[in-house]
């Protein structure tokens, strides 16, 4: 059973070898949207304030007249801030 999937991996591997080499812009087509996309995917969030005080930042922009902050962020950006370190 484990020469079967060993045989199944190596094939996938072999075939995206050879997009990545020889049709890199067909694979780049059938890998858009996936985790395995090989360019970075730009991700666009509305960050405001509601007459509360509260912070919003959601996928879509407020109801109009709401003034709002556009953030984009890269997949391939990280935006967590560092672990602080012990000194």
């Amino acid at each position: 059973m484990w020469r079967v999937l060993l045989g199944v991996c190596l094939l996938v591997v072999v075939i995206a070898a050879y997009f990545y080499v020889f049709d890199r812009e067909r694979l780049e087509q059938h890998l858009n949207g996936t985790p395995l996309t090989l360019s970075p995917i730009t991700t666009e969030v509305y960050k405001w304030r509601d007459g509360s005080g509260n912070w919003h930042i959601t996928g879509v922009p407020p109801e109009t007249g709401t003034q709002y902050e556009t953030l984009r962020y890269d997949s391939d950006q990280n935006i967590l801030p560092l672990a602080p370190t012990s000194e």
